[in-house]
């Protein structure tokens, strides 16, 4: 049975987005390995943020980018739920 894991909550290490991050291979290798090994919910570059979002290192997000980091994690809960559910009929 795999573990579900989140890549990401409000209280969790932030990272500070980059374009370049879409075709970084260390991030398409670290999320094909994350897959293959795990339930995943959520994509690398949902939880990253931008400047304006960082509070005071590139571990934190401020407010703004908890409220959007928060209501993206509930976003991806509920679309797993629903996807289960379409599976158990």
């Amino acid at each position: 049975m795999q573990q579900t894991i989140l890549k990401s909550t409000s209280h969790i290490r932030a990272t500070l987005y980059f374009e370049d991050y879409k075709t970084s291979a260390y991030i398409w290798q670290l999320r094909d390995y994350l897959l293959a090994n795990y339930n995943v919910i959520g994509e690398p570059w949902d939880y990253m943020v931008p400047r304006e979002q960082i509070f005071n290192s590139v571990y934190h997000v401020n407010e703004q980018g908890q409220a959007q980091r928060t209501e993206r994690l509930l976003e991806e809960i509920e679309e797993q739920e629903e996807r289960s559910d379409a599976r158990a009929l």
